[in-house]
């Protein structure tokens, strides 16, 4: 990673003393980006881990729904989520089943949704359809005020089949894993 944009986020959180885990994801080209995991130790950051990550099919950018670019942007943690069961996350785990979507439409956009409690036709995306991506996942808030158009279901997930994501970022299932076992409420991903 570039050390100039990488010791910027860094250096930004060495101080907010509830922030101690940080995903820093950074844009190589076409769709290809490397993923660092920080953890802060006594004031002192320590990377934990360093892999290969896929961003947007159109790379990173002004993101806008349906537009296959993934945002740029400093993020904090909504919650994890997973069709598999919870491997111990340390944010609220929400269990993916048929019920489940991340609704596209204007009640409820980019939320992830028991359709039974807000039932509609909805036209986001039917989330137990995406394994293995989807098997674990995060969702940052990105979006967070839910305005229709500037994107939904932007998402850190597993690697499926494609070396690239409609806007997410992807990773190994086993990197996934360790994610959703090491951020909490505090931690934040930046994406540069």
């Amino acid at each position: 990673m570039t050390v100039d944009k990488r010791g910027k986020f860094l250096d930004k959180y060495l101080a907010v003393a509830h922030v101690r885990r940080l995903i820093l994801v950074e844009y190589e080209k076409d769709s290809r980006a490397r993923l660092e995991l920080w953890c802060k130790d006594g004031g002192v950051w320590e990377m934990e881990l360093d892999c290969e990550a896929f961003v947007g099919k159109a790379g990173v950018g002004r993101a806008a729904e349906n537009d296959s670019k993934t945002p740029l942007g400093d993020y904090g943690m909504v919650c994890a989520f997973g069709i598999e069961p919870d491997p111990g996350s340390g944010l609220q785990y929400i269990p993916v089943d048929e019920h489940t979507w991340c609704c596209g439409d204007k009640a409820a956009y980019n939320r992830i949704i028991d359709i039974r409690n807000c039932p509609h036709s909805c036209r986001g995306e039917h989330m137990a359809d995406y394994a293995p991506e989807y098997n674990y996942g995060l969702f940052f808030d990105y979006n967070a005020n839910g305005t229709p158009g500037l994107g939904f279901a932007i998402f850190l997930h597993c690697k499926g089949d494609k070396p690239y994501t409609g806007g997410c970022i992807a990773v190994d299932e086993e990197i996934m894993i360790k994610l959703l076992q090491t951020v909490d409420e505090n931690s934040r991903i930046c994406i540069f």
